[in-house]
């Protein structure tokens, strides 16, 4: 398993959604303390166009796909994602905790073999492992956890609990995956 940490941005009409900002100062964070890169995934209509504003967020690498991934379907591209996941074999999987990656992480998991934290509010490294803080009995109460599973762990980022960080800006070089239906 390599030390880079892959990015799953959503979009609209090629743009990056808000969080991309907050998941990539989280991955770059992540991957500086692993000794790796950050690179991302942009599926759909419009992810080419989003993948070059991604390059300027910090990632080296961004794996494209969207013939036939134009309308969302879960299986699909959980498929698109975890091709990206068998190609770079990364150490962790960042997605925005939200709608989709409800529908996506779990799948994704199941499928990679990794773990998944939903909700993560803290991540860190600490002696080259993922550590990471997440609130349970509604927020009540905060469990602090480190990765000890030997697949990738994907971990779903709440929104607006990171602060974003200036970015710096990577290769964006563009690779398209491809999806047979």
């Amino acid at each position: 398993m390599s030390k880079n940490v892959l990015v799953l941005v959503e979009h609209a009409d090629g743009k990056p959604k808000k969080t991309a900002a907050e998941l990539f100062s989280v991955a770059r964070s992540l991957a500086e303390k692993l000794g790796g890169e950050v690179h991302a995934v942009a599926l759909g209509a419009g992810a080419a166009q989003a993948a070059t504003e991604l390059g300027g967020l910090g990632a080296e690498r961004v794996y494209v796909a969207e013939a036939g991934l134009e309308r969302y379907g879960p299986l699909l591209w959980v498929r698109a994602i975890h091709e990206a996941v068998s190609i770079e074999n990364p150490g962790a999987i960042l997605m925005s905790a939200g709608t989709l990656s409800r529908d996506i992480a779990g799948r994704l998991a199941a499928r990679a073999g990794g773990v998944l934290a939903s909700d993560c509010v803290e991540l860190n490294v600490d002696a080259g492992k993922v550590v990471l803080t997440r609130p349970v009995f509604a927020g009540r109460v905060r469990v602090t956890v480190e990765q000890l599973a030997a697949g990738p762990l994907i971990a779903t980022l709440r929104p607006n609990a990171f602060n974003v960080t200036p970015p710096k800006p990577g290769a964006g070089t563009a690779v398209p995956l491809s999806v047979a239906g």
